[in-house]
C-alpha cells in the first residue's frame, strides 16, 4: 500500500512540476497590419511596413521580427467597420496588407526571435471588405518548408464585402504552431480570388490546461486515499 502511495506522490509531483514549468498563458504580441495613418486597434501595435521589429514583454521578453513578404506587398485602408456589441475589432479589420499570395509554400507571415522548438497559439485575421466577395483565404504552416507541397492546412477564412461581425473571432482562425530550431514561425496564404489579405494577428502561449488537470486529478486522488 505504501509503495502505491509513493508512486502516486511521484506522479502527482511530476504532473505539478510539469504545470509549473509550462509557459505562462497570455498574449505575447498583438499586431495591427495597415497604413501609417489608419486607426489602430486598442491593445495592438501598428505595423505599416513589410518588416518591423517589436519589443515584447510578459510571457516572453525581447524583440520579435515580423515580416509580411509578397511579390508586391501593399498596405490598404478600406474604410470604417463599426464596432457592434461584442465586436470591437473594427479598427483591426478596416486595414490590411494585400498582394500576398504566392502559393502555399511561400511565406505570408514570418515571426522570428521566438524560443526554438516551442508551440505557440496564433490567431490570424483576414478580411478585405471592398473586393472579392466570397473568396477564401487558406492558410498553411510553411515553417521550414522550401520545396514540394505542404499539406498542413491551418484553416480557411471566407471573405465578405458586406461583413456583419458579431464577435472578435469573426474573420479569423486560431491554431497552434511550433517554431523551428532557430525560433521562427512561418505561415503561407492562398486566395481563391484576388491577391489575399491579412489584417493582423495575436501571438500567444497556449493554455497549460492538460498538465494542470492531470496534477489536480492526482492530488485529489491522494487526498481521498488519506481519509
Amino acid at each position: 500500500m505504501s509503495a502505491m502511495k509513493s508512486k502516486l506522490h511521484l506522479l502527482a509531483g511530476a504532473a505539478f512540476l510539469s504545470f509549473l514549468s509550462a509557459p505562462a498563458t497570455g498574449a505575447i504580441l498583438m499586431v495591427d497590419l495597415g497604413t501609417a495613418t489608419s486607426a489602430i486597434e486598442t491593445g495592438y501595435v501598428r505595423q505599416d511596413v513589410a518588416t518591423m521589429i517589436h519589443t515584447v514583454s510578459g510571457p516572453a521578453s525581447g524583440s520579435l521580427t515580423v515580416s509580411v513578404p509578397g511579390p508586391g506587398v501593399g498596405n490598404r485602408d478600406r474604410g470604417a467597420i463599426a464596432d457592434n456589441g461584442a465586436f470591437t475589432n473594427g479598427d483591426l479589420l478596416r486595414d490590411l496588407f494585400s498582394d500576398l499570395t504566392r502559393g502555399e509554400n511561400a511565406d505570408t507571415l514570418s515571426i522570428s526571435g521566438l524560443d526554438p522548438n516551442t508551440t505557440y497559439t496564433l490567431q490570424v485575421f483576414a478580411l478585405d471588405k471592398n473586393f472579392n466577395d466570397g473568396a477564401t483565404f487558406t492558410f498553411y504552416d510553411t515553417t521550414g518548408v522550401t520545396t514540394g507541397t505542404n499539406s498542413n492546412v491551418l484553416g480557411m477564412i471566407t471573405n465578405s464585402t458586406s461583413p456583419a461581425p458579431t464577435s472578435n473571432n469573426d474573420f479569423s482562425i486560431m491554431f497552434n504552431i511550433t517554431s523551428d530550431a532557430t525560433g521562427v514561425i512561418e505561415i503561407g496564404q492562398v486566395a481563391s480570388a484576388g491577391n489575399g489579405a491579412i489584417n493582423g494577428f495575436v501571438l500567444a502561449v497556449p493554455e497549460p490546461s492538460s498538465a494542470l488537470l492531470a496534477a489536480s486529478a492526482l492530488l485529489f486522488g491522494l487526498a481521498r486515499r488519506r481519509r
